[in-house]
């Protein structure tokens, strides 16, 4: 397995998070799609974010829009990014405010063997994950 580890997350990116009360922890490539570990201060918690190349997860809009479904061709390489994040973190929530995405999120995470609880925070689903079962 190959991570290629790069600037992921604009500034601008950064400072549209911090304002809404999010610091960005870590950030990894994998193949054409972006893992982006942000801890949320408000609930005192930790959020994956999952972006394409040359789309940015902070961006409502494009959040709302359709892209191709093509997510889950590589995501098995992000199995052990996300279990160590999950060790050295606790529990992560992963949401969109598409809620047509966080189901597609929720088929592919349990594809992956991760165990996915269902919960809603101020009216959007967030789906709150655990160690996948395939390492």
């Amino acid at each position: 397995m190959k991570l290629l580890l790069k600037a992921i997350v604009t500034q601008e990116q950064k400072d549209t998070l911090e304002a809404f009360g999010y610091d960005v922890v870590e950030s990894v490539a994998i193949g054409q799609y972006d893992l982006v570990l942000t801890y949320f201060q408000l609930f005192d918690n930790y959020h994956l974010a999952i972006q394409r190349d040359g789309q940015e997860f902070s961006n409502l809009e494009q959040m709302m829009s359709k892209t191709p479904n093509s997510i889950g061709a590589r995501m098995s390489e992000a199995i052990p990014v996300i279990n160590k994040w999950i060790k050295q973190y606790g529990e992560l929530w992963i949401a969109s405010h598409n809620p047509s995405k966080t189901k597609v999120y929720k088929r592919i995470l349990e594809r992956l063997g991760y165990s996915v609880r269902e919960e809603i925070m101020m009216g959007i689903q967030f789906l709150s994950l655990y160690e996948s079962s395939q390492k």
